[in-house]
């Protein structure tokens, strides 16, 4: 514990210091002070000034007890001691030093999660009213909202329930799908198999979306070409298109999206223009993000 403290405390113990550890100084060690005693003669003039200050040092802190400050005119704290004063004080209060470093971190986590939520509303408009894009429910809707998703993802698998209860209860609700496959070759297949569907056949999308994932995650070339065939498409349509320039094409630009919105997993929601919802969430959640977005 020591250790740790001073490599990583003592380099901002400084600042820690004047911000936070001073009251506490001079609650227990004594009162920072400084006395000015003016000696004046019988027509008011100033014939001697005293001035006594009263200063903290080193021996104010032995064995994790106080002991009385030192009184000298006009003594001051050098570096050394300073550094000295400020390691004994650590020692002393590790709890106080742990609370300001776990703050510290929270404070960070947050900046960054700020931080990613803004990066990933930059893609809005590369996604919204991009006919390349699959998505669900009106396509007029004035309510927009983007899931990225992978369909071996199960925390995404667990997401179905919720949006199309959301695409039940809003009619105004449009629900773009930004297919991200980050779970491996399988995940890869799958898109391909979804993008095609709806490069062929947009009605048949919303269908075939929702069985990938009632089949994750065992998800290969032979249960994918199982479950084209099961939606009434023709197999060896879909499978050439699997492999086709326009599905390149696509999967190349939804990697660009990826990596501008900043995305590192799945699900991830964008709600209009304003909202950001990392992971999987609960229905209210969205819920209340939709009613409060700008769109």
């Amino acid at each position: 514990m020591q250790s740790i403290l001073k490599g990583s405390v003592l380099g901002v113990a400084g600042v820690f210091l004047v911000s936070a550890m001073t009251p506490v100084f001079a609650a227990e060690y004594g009162t920072i002070s400084e006395t000015v005693v003016t000696e004046k003669d019988a027509d008011g003039n100033v014939i001697k000034e005293t001035v006594t200050k009263k200063t903290l040092t080193p021996a104010l802190v032995e064995d994790g007890k106080a002991v009385p400050s030192v009184e000298a005119k006009g003594q001051a704290l050098d570096e050394d001691e300073i550094n000295t004063l400020i390691a004994k004080w650590v020692q002393a209060h590790p709890d106080v030093i742990m609370q300001a470093l776990q703050d510290h971190a929270q404070k960070v986590q947050m900046e960054e999660q700020q931080a990613q939520q803004q990066q990933a509303l930059n893609v809005v408009a590369d996604i919204y009213g991009n006919a390349n894009v699959p998505f669900r429910g009106n396509p007029e809707g004035s309510k927009m909202m983007v899931k990225f998703m992978d369909y071996r993802c199960g925390y995404c698998k667990r997401m179905v329930p919720a949006i199309d209860k959301l695409l039940e209860e809003d009619e105004d609700l449009k629900i773009y799908f930004m297919e991200i496959p980050i779970l491996g070759p399988n995940s890869v297949l799958a898109t391909r198999a979804a993008l095609s569907v709806w490069f062929t056949h947009p009605e048949k999308y919303g269908q075939f979306h929702d069985s990938l994932y009632a089949a994750s995650p065992n998800l290969d070339q032979n249960s994918i070409e199982g479950l084209i065939v099961k939606a009434g498409l023709d197999k060896d349509e879909i499978v050439k298109m699997m492999n086709s320039d326009q599905v390149n094409n696509q999967l190349a630009a939804n990697e660009t999206i990826r990596n501008k919105a900043g995305v590192t997993g799945t699900p991830f929601f964008i709600v209009g223009k304003d909202k950001v919802l990392p992971g999987a969430v609960s229905l209210s959640a969205l819920e209340n993000a939709i009613d409060e977005a700008e769109y």
